[in-house]
């Protein structure tokens, strides 16, 4: 039976929605393929009993200069409530597992009185995740896979992803699952990536960038010009980025004079090395550097 061409016809036009990305995903990616890849990464258990411990080592520690993961959401729950009294902080895990992270996190924040809605991603189902959300500890469950999923713009304060969708997905779709998510911040929303080599294919995890051609040839140079072209790329749409090394981190504890013990040495056995943080510019400052932008260029033109 033939496949109406409407099928493939883009709807959404509107590149800040995060559903353009969502029908670009099933625009490219033919769902047979998309199974593969997940059989192939549900044969791996990198990382199946990720912990708090792990997301506030690499989240916190590592890309918030040493500050704890739950200290600086704690900073940011302030920070808005000041804004708006109603204040409700929304908050998103990409590859839940078995929902250890956001069972921890919803005990944290309860004890703080910090009001949060959770949302939490899986690819297959899973009873921990469902009795958590019978409990009230998570608000939405979100089964499938996260390249078909739909999110609401502008409706996450903060979005964790370790070991999740973006660190397994095909090379081809990277770019636009990473937009995906980057435009269902809200403004100032931080998202935090996990990522490193994969148990399965043995790559670096986002190898290329956000280009859907493979790099073969992976070194030290090469990387840092894929994370200098995943910087531009996101900055020209509103979007803050860092990089941030697990093992510099460590390195600059020792140069300290930090004894490293074996909290530091088991977490780095664990996690993967390197963290991409986002941050979503305000309308206010998205508008100030595309002013400063058009200026520079009109500049190097005369």
């Amino acid at each position: 039976m033939a496949i109406k061409k409407s099928v493939f016809r883009r709807t959404i036009k509107d590149p800040r929605d995060p559903e353009f990305y969502a029908e670009s995903i099933r625009l490219k990616n033919h769902k047979a393929d998309l199974e593969k890849q997940h059989n192939s990464y549900r044969k791996g258990d990198f990382m199946e009993e990720r912990e708090f411990r792990h997301y506030d080592f690499l989240f916190g520690e590592v890309a918030n200069d040493g500050k704890s993961l739950l200290s600086w959401l704690k900073e940011l729950y302030i920070k808005q409530k000041g804004k708006n009294k109603d204040y409700v902080m929304g908050i998103l895990e990409d590859g839940s597992g078995k929902g250890k992270f956001m069972f921890e996190l919803a005990m944290k924040l309860a004890m703080l009185g910090i009001k949060f809605r959770s949302t939490a991603m899986s690819l297959d189902k899973n009873p921990d995740l469902d009795k958590m959300k019978q409990g009230h500890l998570i608000d939405e469950v979100l089964y499938g896979p996260a390249e078909y999923q739909v999110l609401k713009p502008k409706s996450q304060d903060v979005i964790v992803s370790l070991a999740g969708s973006l660190f397994h997905t095909g090379q081809i779709l990277k770019k636009d699952l990473l937009l995906k998510f980057a435009y269902a911040l809200k403004e100032n929303g931080q998202m935090f990536v996990g990522f490193g080599i994969n148990p399965i294919s043995h790559d670096l995890g986002m190898r290329g960038g956000l280009s859907p051609t493979q790099n073969k040839e992976l070194n030290k140079d090469t990387l840092d010009k894929q994370m200098q072209n995943i910087k531009t790329a996101l900055l020209k749409r509103g979007f803050k980025t860092e990089f941030y090394d697990a093992n510099v981190y460590i390195s600059e504890l020792i140069k300290k004079g930090v004894e490293i013990g074996h909290k530091y040495i088991d977490l780095m056995q664990d996690v993967p090395a390197i963290v991409l943080k986002i941050e979503r510019m305000s309308d206010k400052e998205y508008a100030e550097y595309n002013s400063l932008r058009s200026k520079t260029a009109l500049q190097r033109r005369k």
